[in-house]
């Protein structure tokens, strides 16, 4: 009786640790994906910020004297 219960609860704890690890795989890819989304937007940031308004080019032309 004693030998059924513990194949019982070694079997279920198989398929806790199972389920744990899917999870785990999922919480994986949703962090990886938020980084690199994270990532690029702070690089896009960066770089419109190190652009100077100078360095574009100007709207309106300046008149030469």
């Amino acid at each position: 009786m004693t030998d059924k219960i513990i194949i019982t609860t070694q079997t279920k704890l198989i398929n806790i640790k199972r389920s744990e690890k899917r999870k785990r795989k999922i919480n994986n890819y949703n962090l990886q994906m938020f980084a690199i989304i994270f990532v690029a937007s702070s690089l896009m940031l960066l770089l419109t910020l190190a652009v100077d308004s100078s360095d574009a080019m100007p709207l309106k032309k300046e008149k030469k004297l």
